[in-house]
């Protein structure tokens, strides 16, 4: 029983890097695109990517 919980919350950690990689991903490529429209679509989406990542870091539970 604790293994199968240890393995699910190291599979969130997992997950939740995933998430703020993502949101590196779109403020990078951000400064490559040109349209402006778009450029805001991507930085926000980024955004969103960032703060569901940080809520889920506050989330976890301390050791």
């Amino acid at each position: 029983v604790r293994g199968l919980m240890a393995s699910a919350q190291s599979d969130s950690y997992v997950l939740n890097t995933v998430y703020l990689a993502t949101a590196l991903f779109f403020a990078g490529i951000s400064a490559k695109i040109s349209g402006r429209p778009a450029r805001a679509l991507v930085i926000s989406i980024g955004a969103a990517m960032l703060l569901y990542g940080g809520y889920h870091i506050f989330m976890y539970p301390t050791i």
